[in-house]
């Protein structure tokens, strides 16, 4: 039986971080042990950055960037323990 780690807190994966999108699930015990606690890796602070929007799309507005950005690397933050 698969097993989904508890929630850990504030800690949100999708791209603007205000939901906790993803879940992690283990089938055996001694992996769960070995990872603790994911947390999401923000890479929108890296790459396709908010500052960079006019550089990648001048005629678009910050808001159809931020989406436009989520087509091309993806809208859930990845998971790394």
């Amino acid at each position: 039986m698969f097993e989904i780690l508890p929630s850990s807190g504030n800690t949100y994966s999708n791209a603007i971080q205000d939901k906790p999108f993803d879940q992690i699930a283990f089938l055996a015990r001694e992996i769960q042990t070995q990872m603790g606690v994911a947390k999401p890796v923000p890479f929108f602070e890296h790459v396709y950055r908010g500052s960079d929007w006019r550089t990648y799309q001048p005629q678009m507005t910050l808001n159809q960037y931020k989406q436009w950005r989520t087509f091309k690397m993806s809208d859930h933050l990845p998971l790394w323990s």
